[in-house]
């Protein structure tokens, strides 16, 4: 497992996204918007709180970005999140299957989540994904060998954090905010955790 810290502000283009789609909290069909968008894909998502979308298998190239932000990405604006995504403990939010890479996610709010592995997002191996200035809450993994209260990132996958919030995610075995897997490789700045713990231990990342 390789962990960095960097100081360095990167600059995201999303100037060749294929599609732009718009969803709001009260579309009983965002969470198809998601499934089903083309590699590519920006999903942007207006202000509210999302519920009973969980579960969603996402696509390569997708990027999932709040309103507010949306015209900011490039420019590595920090704003205070108000799209809210609730799992309500049923399960976790997003899945990426094996292979999926370069995937971002900007500006959202994840609470709520719950899995045996990767209480909020699960990355399988050989995945890619960035967060910028997102919040993960509540979330958990439980069972003996739980993995990741908020992440679980596969072998050979790589996860970049910047500017983000993991508060009061726990794991009843490893990683009470993210867990790496083997071969995976962990760039985060400027992230805040708050309330992470590990059964008793309080053990953010492993």
């Amino acid at each position: 497992i390789n962990v960095t810290a960097s100081s360095h502000t990167h600059t995201h283009k999303h100037g060749n996204a294929s599609l732009s789609l718009s969803v709001f909290a009260n579309d009983l069909h965002w969470r198809e918007c998601i499934e089903f968008a083309i590699s590519g894909a920006t999903i942007t998502f207006h202000p509210g709180v999302y519920k009973g979308g969980c579960g969603i298998s996402v696509q390569s190239g997708i990027t999932l970005v709040a309103a507010q932000v949306a015209n900011q990405v490039a420019a590595h604006a920090e704003v205070e999140p108000t799209v809210v995504i609730d799992c309500m403990g049923t399960d976790r939010h997003l899945v990426l299957a094996e292979g999926v890479r370069n995937v971002s996610i900007v500006g959202l709010s994840l609470i709520n989540g719950n899995a045996a592995h990767g209480g909020c997002v699960h990355m399988s191996s050989y995945t890619s994904l960035s967060l910028i200035n997102t919040n993960f809450l509540n979330c958990k993994v439980s069972g003996p060998s739980s993995k990741g209260g908020a992440i679980f990132v596969g072998a050979h996958s790589n996860l970049v954090v910047e500017t983000s919030l993991f508060q009061n995610c726990f794991s009843e075995f490893s990683g009470g905010c993210i867990h790496a897997d083997k071969l995976s490789n962990i760039a985060i700045d400027a992230t805040v955790f708050e309330k992470a713990s590990v059964g008793t231990c309080h053990n953010p990342i492993t």
